[in-house]
């Protein structure tokens, strides 16, 4: 049998289980590149052996905003091939110290912070902010949170939003119409869009705005929007039609009856109205709106006894 006598110093294969063998004892043919050859007429045995092992590491420690990354690949391998078949054996990379060389990968990272942490740190203040009502910091905290992470989830359409809220409608704009290019938030995103296009003047614009976000989303919400603004726009006529598709898909929808009622009301078609009213009261009893209207639309009808209930109900304030 071969004995292997390559390995002076390091791993030697015998140890860690690794055969190596002779197809017939005591007969070696090979061939070492740049070192010797031995044949054999009509035959050629050789042997083979594999050493090959790899280690594998890693060390990660995260404090707050800090993180350190040490990791280490160390890897040993050796092949040594032998032909079985006619002609010279050739055996590949067997020298008498066969060690190759160790693979140490060594990776440093630091850093105070990211685009990404950064987006998501400004995003929570803007969410903090806007619960307290500061509508104007939490649009610069969102504004920046847009910045740095437009795909961060809702951040652009949040920073118009909240832009709206503060009277700030041409600023709102450009976030809107980001957050639709990057199609998140995008009938949110156009609806409001369209109200701050109605604040601004250009009815057309918004009114186009108020399609696209309806043509997008089955959501009863942004049918009552187009219906408020046909409304606004003294269409009133023209509102019934988004306001029944609103009701047939969420009938019990506070606002969908609401504004139907209001519709109603408006057209002088008060029996219509009261159904719808009363649906809503249903949803929502503490409605200081739905209550008033339910008082005019009972006044009208001659019905004083419940209009005078339904203005002492309006006095209550909403929890």
């Amino acid at each position: 049998m071969l004995r292997d006598t390559s390995y002076q110093q390091g791993i030697s294969p015998q140890p860690i289980g690794s055969q190596v063998f002779s197809r017939d004892p005591n007969f070696l043919g090979l061939s070492v590149i740049n070192y010797f050859s031995t044949y054999c007429c009509t035959c050629n045995h050789a042997y083979f052996n594999t050493n090959t092992w790899s280690y594998t590491d890693d060390l990660t420690i995260v404090r707050g905003r800090h993180q350190i990354m040490v990791g280490a690949d160390v890897s040993r391998t050796q092949m040594n091939a032998g032909a079985f078949d006619s002609g010279p054996a050739l055996l590949l990379e067997c020298l008498p110290e066969m060690q190759f060389p160790m693979t140490v990968l060594l990776v440093l990272l630091l850093w105070q912070s990211s685009a990404a942490q950064d987006a998501l740190a400004a995003k929570a203040r803007g969410v903090r902010a806007a619960q307290t009502g500061d509508y104007a910091q939490a649009s610069r905290e969102f504004g920046q949170a847009c910045r740095l992470d437009p795909k961060l989830t809702d951040v652009c359409f949040y920073e118009g939003r909240a832009l709206y809220y503060s009277n700030r409608f041409e600023e709102a704009l450009p976030p809107l119409q980001k957050s639709v290019e990057i199609g998140e938030s995008q009938s949110r995103a156009l609806s409001t869009e369209a109200e701050c296009l109605e604040a601004l003047g250009r009815s057309a614009e918004a009114e186009r705005a108020h399609r696209k976000a309806i043509e997008g989303d089955h959501d009863p919400q942004y049918l009552v929007r187009y219906a408020v603004f046909l409304f606004r726009q003294g269409r009133s006529s023209e509102a019934v039609a988004p306001l029944t598709r609103a009701l047939q898909s969420k009938p019990e929808d506070f606002d969908a009856n609401l504004e139907m009622g209001r519709v109603l009301f408006e057209q002088d078609k008060l029996a219509e109205a009261l159904p719808f009213l009363a649906t809503a009261l249903k949803a929502r009893p503490a409605s200081t709106q739905a209550h008033l209207l339910a008082a005019k639309v009972c006044q009208r009808l001659g019905r004083s006894s419940e209009a005078e209930r339904h203005l002492k109900a309006a006095q209550v304030p909403e929890p």
